[in-house]
């Protein structure tokens, strides 16, 4: 990669999936969050209030997390180690989603053109 983050004036903002409104700051990307109720821990990769254009529908925060310890509890709040952030989960999903970044398909693809698991384990019995 070249030049990555030039152009940038400030921080880019984070976004966060399955949080409520109910809650105050701004996480920071990579930054370790804590469930109070639960002890759960996991890493932020996006944080994102979405706003809709529904006249009396509420505004979602969405957050993405990875490197989980478990599974966050609906009703308890998430804390930022760093920035103090503080959000009540509303549900939680642990569907992944596909960031552009990823190479893993690609490297999957590859890899099946080198091995054949058509007629056996390659690497030997198990």
């Amino acid at each position: 990669m070249l030049n990555t983050g030039i152009g940038y004036t400030q921080a880019p903002t984070v976004s966060i999936t399955g949080l409520s409104t109910v809650g105050v700051g701004t996480y920071i990307y990579n930054e370790t969050i804590t469930g109070e109720l639960s002890g759960v821990t996991a890493k932020i990769r996006d944080f994102r209030t979405i706003t809709s254009t529904t006249p009396g529908v509420l505004p979602v925060t969405n957050i993405r997390v990875s490197l989980n310890t478990g599974k966050f509890s609906p009703g308890e709040t998430v804390v930022g180690t760093i920035s103090s952030a503080r959000y009540t989960v509303l549900s939680y999903d642990t569907e992944s989603y596909d960031n552009p970044y990823d190479t893993n398909e690609e490297i999957e693809l590859e890899a099946d053109d080198i091995l054949d698991f058509s007629e056996s384990n390659p690497f030997g019995n198990y």
